[in-house]
């Protein structure tokens, strides 16, 4: 009888764990979308100095974005096709990951000085200014929060 009970509450704590890790990766696109909101014009030179984007593209880009990692966010924390989500969101971090590596290695200059321009990556928006180390930082976190998430196992009742 112990047994069984064991075995059915190992499931629950793996379920809470992806509501948990859901909910949190949801937060953080809300938060990023969220700040990035209303400074388009602030964030505009930063991918063409990137490298990235266009100048010409960027200025579209920055409004849209911002409204995609919110609704990104808004799904991941209702629950809604949660692992359609999170692939998705998985692909955004590879990209962040791979912008944030960019910038890494272009930011140290000939002189091995991380130049102003290429600290800033403007990943939460201007209003929490991080250079591409810390970013880095919390691409990883996202990655460990959108594992468990890609990983479950589906249910006959849908998302978790």
């Amino acid at each position: 009888m112990a047994l069984q009970a064991q075995a059915k509450a190992v499931p629950a704590v793996g379920k809470r764990w992806v509501v948990v890790c859901r909910v949190l990766l949801g937060l953080i696109f809300l938060l990023a979308g969220t700040m990035k909101l209303g400074h388009t014009i602030d964030l505009a030179g930063v991918y063409p100095m990137l490298g990235v984007l266009p100048s010409w593209l960027a200025g579209g880009f920055n409004v849209v974005f911002p409204a995609w990692e919110i609704l990104i966010g808004l799904v991941l924390v209702s629950g809604w096709a949660a692992k359609s989500v999170s692939s998705v969101a998985a692909v955004l971090i590879a990209v962040f990951m791979a912008v944030n590596i960019y910038g890494i290695v272009q930011g140290v200059s000939a002189a091995g000085i991380l130049e102003e321009a290429w600290a800033k990556c403007g990943c939460l928006g201007p209003l929490i200014p991080l250079n591409h180390w810390q970013s880095l930082g919390i691409d990883l976190v996202m990655v460990g929060l959108a594992l468990p998430i890609l990983l479950r196992q589906e249910t006959r009742h849908g998302n978790v």
